[in-house]
């Protein structure tokens, strides 16, 4: 009877040992699940932010670009007006030194 009680007693105590190990397995991995939600958590905010940074870097960019080619055109319009005014200024100078001319 002794024998019966002990393995009883042992039984419920494995069965109460297991039931502890199975809620702290439990407790284990919801702490590691809210654990993982939270770096992914961080890391999509981080994304969102470097997204917009690159954004607006890209809008910057595209600006200094639209700027920059603006100043490029407005160059080679000066530039092509100065050469034809060269040009017309040559003619001009051939024409008057020409014979027969006064």
């Amino acid at each position: 009877e002794t024998y019966e009680q002990k393995r009883k007693e042992n039984l419920l105590e494995m069965q109460a040992k297991e039931e502890r190990m199975r809620q702290m397995f439990v407790q284990k991995v919801k702490d590691k699940e809210a654990e993982l939600k939270s770096a992914e958590q961080q890391l999509h905010s981080e994304f969102e932010r470097l997204r917009r940074h690159n954004a607006e870097e890209k809008r910057e960019m595209d600006d200094k670009k639209r700027k920059l080619e603006e100043e490029i055109n407005l160059f080679n319009k000066r530039k092509a007006a100065v050469q034809s005014q060269r040009a017309q200024t040559e003619r001009d100078n051939l024409a008057a030194k020409k014979p027969g001319r006064k």
